[in-house]
């Protein structure tokens, strides 16, 4: 059984066709397609009975963690899948990956056997499933993906992930993708990722593209509006469904007034940008406060809902 790990920095963005067909033109000169090129990603996301772990996460702490299940396509019964436990901290992802069978995954996290030997990284998913036991599927989230990797700085990997869907009924990495879909088709998500600083050429080369970066995202503005959420960041995709399920965030008392914090691009309009969400989930929505931060590059806009 093998396994690995890496430290990098992890960026995203929500971009539009034409700026993906745009980026992809331009990396196509100093990139190549890596070993799994343009593939089907299913993965399952496991949390506690009362979501403990999306709950933590949604507080932006210094340090978070998840675990998940991956397959290249979908997955054979007893057939090759990789176990991830992921892990942040001020910025760096740090990633445990181990291979073993798909049916040897799903006995483990239901704490019906033992993972096995997988050295120091098995060690570390076994205390992260002992700590958090019980551990259930909560979410099953697949996405079509193209990936890159850059063949001057080899440990620089950008991907395009589209056909972005979850469900949460039939959380089974041998099942079919398919379920409901995040963001809207002619949308992609990119994500950089490096073990360095982004490349100079990078950030221009998104930046020409008039980026939206992820944390402003509309699924999950949508996901902070219906349950009354003050501020939501769109790295959470995979939580969507769980938490729109759950008893987090809603009123109490009978106050139905809310403040939503939505951060953007100081680039951006964004007057009126949010105003067909606003007029679905909300009986009214007044902005109270625009605030320039991330020294001048971002605006932080204070929104008064109910």
């Amino acid at each position: 059984m093998s396994g690995f790990t890496f430290e990098r920095r992890e960026i995203k963005y929500r971009i539009t066709a034409a700026q993906r067909a745009a980026l992809e033109a331009a990396v196509g000169t100093r990139m190549s397609p890596d070993e799994h090129g343009d593939s089907t990603i299913c993965n399952i996301y496991y949390d506690t009975p009362d979501y403990r772990l999306i709950r933590a996460s949604l507080e932006k702490p210094a340090y978070k963690e998840k675990l998940r299940l991956r397959s290249y396509g979908v997955a054979a019964p007893g057939g090759e899948v990789f176990l991830e436990l992921k892990k942040k901290y001020k910025g760096i992802v740090y990633k445990r990956r181990i291979t073993l069978p798909e049916d040897a995954a799903g006995e483990f996290i239901a704490g019906r056997a033992p993972l096995g030997e997988h050295g120091q990284i098995g060690r570390e998913i076994e205390y992260f499933a002992a700590f958090y036991a019980p551990l259930l599927p909560a979410v099953h989230l697949s996405y079509e993906r193209r990936a890159w990797f850059s063949r001057e700085e080899p440990d620089l990997r950008i991907t395009f992930d589209k056909n972005i869907r979850f469900r949460r009924e039939d959380v089974s990495l041998t099942l079919p993708a398919g379920g409901q879909r995040i963001l809207p088709e002619s949308e992609s998500l990119l994500e950089i990722k490096t073990a360095q600083s982004l490349p100079l050429r990078a950030r221009h080369g998104a930046g020409d593209s008039r980026r939206v970066p992820v944390n402003g995202g509309r699924p999950c503005l949508r996901y902070g509006l219906r349950r009354g959420r003050g501020g939501v960041h769109a790295s959470h995709l995979p939580f969507y469904a769980v938490l729109s399920r759950s008893r987090f965030g809603e009123e109490k008392n009978g106050d139905k007034h809310r403040t939503m914090n939505i951060t953007v691009p100081e680039s951006l309009e964004y007057a009126g940008a949010f105003d067909d969400i606003f007029e679905t989930y909300t009986e009214s929505c007044r902005l109270v406060r625009v605030k320039t931060t991330g020294l001048g590059s971002l605006n932080r806009l204070t929104y008064d809902i109910m």
